[in-house]
């Protein structure tokens, strides 16, 4: 079983190190940890990352990508100011691009000798994020993700693993494995599993106020799945109580993105929203030790979102606390 972080080599998070390896050596040993899970930017370096120190890559993620898929015209240019905005935001206006992106991506995994990949499982308009009225439902988001996933994988196994993460929006959600088996089922790409992400699964609940109760949530969710839960290669780390949040009418904020222009802001300003329901905060009872006994993943990543060096350290130490990894 390995432990991680998340990071990315964007040069904020470059700095965090002053560039220099032996700084990342010190950061890993310090705090117990045996690698990353490296959400990549193209156009920066990774020299600053030992060497087998990346463990994992998270591959890019678009929101709300199935009507480009699906090539909707019309639906593309209701939600975009203009045929710039879809081509800035996709890095093109064809479908293929979504695929060469992720083809590129693996191969630069396996240039870095990742053990993984992580693939999100979902899609939302940035306007449904608010109310949660839908345009797609769980299966056919799943169904389209498959397709997507076989177009760009193919069925040659490239010796790592394809790992599927869920989340709250349509799609891979964890709460009806049978829904879950059949996307798992359609996957061509032989070496596959699961990246269960406890925060994403934690938001399908808006009841949970404490962490034992999430606990035993997420202990029912992997017992519902059966013999699927041996798919679990992964766990993300994290935990979020947002039910009180999105208990609260967000009308106003729907009208006020709608009335924002330019995709980025619009963009920007939907992912405050979604900052609120994703906390990334780290458990802090050893109660999830639970969890990490019942899956037994190969990696434990712990993923959270911080503005500094120092944060994430403090984090990691309330994580590997409730673990016992002191």
């Amino acid at each position: 079983m390995k432990f991680l972080t998340n990071i990315s080599n964007e040069s904020s998070h470059l700095a965090w190190f002053n560039y220099q390896p032996d700084r990342v050596k010190a950061f890993l040993q310090r705090n117990r940890l045996d690698g990353f899970e490296l959400i990549f930017h193209g156009h920066y370096s990774v020299d600053v990352f030992p060497k087998e120190s990346i463990t994992g890559i998270h591959l890019s993620f678009w929101p709300m990508w199935l009507d480009f898929w699906q090539e909707d015209r019309d639906e593309l240019m209701r939600q975009f100011d203009c045929l710039d905005d879809i081509e800035s935001f996709y890095g093109g206006l064809r479908k293929e691009v979504l695929i060469s992106r992720y083809q590129k991506e693996l191969e630069k995994a396996k240039e870095l000798k990742a053990s993984y990949v992580v693939f999100h499982v979902s899609h939302v308009q940035m306007e449904h994020i608010f109310m949660r009225d839908y345009t797609y439902n769980d299966r056919e988001v799943t169904e389209a993700a498959a397709e997507l996933v076989n177009e760009a994988f193919g069925t040659d196994d490239a010796g790592i693993l394809l790992l599927f993460e869920n989340l709250w929006w349509p799609g891979l959600t964890f709460k009806d494995p049978g829904i879950a088996a059949d996307f798992f089922n359609m996957v061509k790409y032989p070496r596959k599993g699961f990246m269960f992400d406890v925060g994403h699964l934690m938001a399908t609940n808006h009841k949970l106020r404490q962490e034992e109760e999430a606990v035993d949530y997420i202990l029912e969710t992997i017992e519902r799945l059966g013999s699927l839960g041996r798919e679990i290669k992964g766990i993300h780390l994290n935990k979020s109580f947002c039910g009180e949040y999105l208990k609260l009418d967000h009308r106003s904020r729907k009208e006020k993105l709608l009335g924002i222009e330019g995709i980025w802001n619009r963009y920007m300003e939907a992912c405050a929203h979604i900052g609120q329901i994703d906390q990334h905060l780290p458990f802090e009872h050893p109660c999830i030790q639970k969890v990490i006994e019942e899956i037994k993943p190969e990696f434990v990543v712990y993923e959270f979102l911080t503005r500094s060096l120092e944060e994430l350290e403090k984090l990691i130490t309330v994580q590997n606390k409730a673990l016992d990894r002191r």
